[in-house]
């Protein structure tokens, strides 16, 4: 069984891999490499530059600080598309903004995970449920060898986020949305990018928040809507790959 640390609920194998690749990304080239020459790739640009990002994201850390409210039971892993919109400011820095989307399911509440499992023998889809987060704000970022064919680079981002959790009950005619919203206070991120006409590479992103508000619908009605009393910080580690438009 892969074991987990008991505040994150994320795989020890996880967190392990994703610290293997932080230390990659500081020295993305092996020691006996030979160093890039500054005109081995094409020219660095400045202006217009546009980032696609996807990957796997895992939740840890608490959606509030009422009990055992981790994230994990909230939300399982996701899917994220990411996009990234801004212009280089001088070869090396990079400001603009970022949205992204993140698909997954229920988390690990196991009343939730009962009602969600559609175990009946009709055949049919009766109960379905998932996960929506949304996330945007401004973000920076720093090349650091903007004219190389391999770019290493560190970001810096924060914003708003909301995440959900919806149930659609077909056969009793019911369905609820659960939506909590707060600040991103860091989206930090690193990766490295392989410059040719287009860029793109790995990269390991952490973004940090606290949910402030939640609300609740029932069958496209609210029924609650008010601000979180006791807050907890939580955070999204996502593994992934990003295409760059104009590297």
């Amino acid at each position: 069984m892969i074991s987990q640390l008991p505040w994150t609920g994320v795989p020890r194998v996880v967190l392990a891999g994703a610290f293997a690749f932080a230390v990659g990304v500081v020295d993305a080239r092996p020691a006996h490499a030979a160093p890039v020459s500054e005109g081995s790739g094409p020219p660095a640009r400045t202006g217009f530059q546009m980032a696609l990002r996807s990957g796997v994201s895992f939740p840890m850390g608490d959606a509030s600080g009422g009990g055992s409210d981790t994230l994990g039971r909230r939300y399982a892993w996701q899917l994220p598309i990411a996009i990234d919109l801004g212009a280089k400011v001088t070869r090396s820095i990079f400001v603009g903004t970022y949205f992204q989307l993140g698909f997954g399911a229920e988390g690990s509440d196991r009343e939730v995970t009962a009602y969600c499992d559609d175990d009946d023998d009709n055949f049919s889809n009766d109960v379905s449920c998932s996960a929506l987060t949304a996330r945007l704000g401004l973000m920076a970022n720093y090349q650091f060898a903007p004219d190389a064919a391999v770019n290493p680079w560190l970001g810096y981002g924060f914003g708003f986020e909301s995440a959900s959790q919806s149930l659609n009950d077909k056969q009793h005619g019911y369905s609820e949305t659960t939506t909590a919203s707060g600040l991103t206070y860091a989206q930090l991120a690193g990766g490295v990018d392989f410059r040719g006409s287009v860029g793109g590479g790995p990269y390991l992103e952490f973004a940090m928040g606290r949910f402030t508000r939640t609300s609740t619908e029932q069958n496209g009605r609210q029924v609650y809507s008010g601000a979180i009393d006791d807050r907890a910080l939580h955070a999204w580690i996502t593994l992934g790959l990003r295409l760059v438009v104009r590297p």
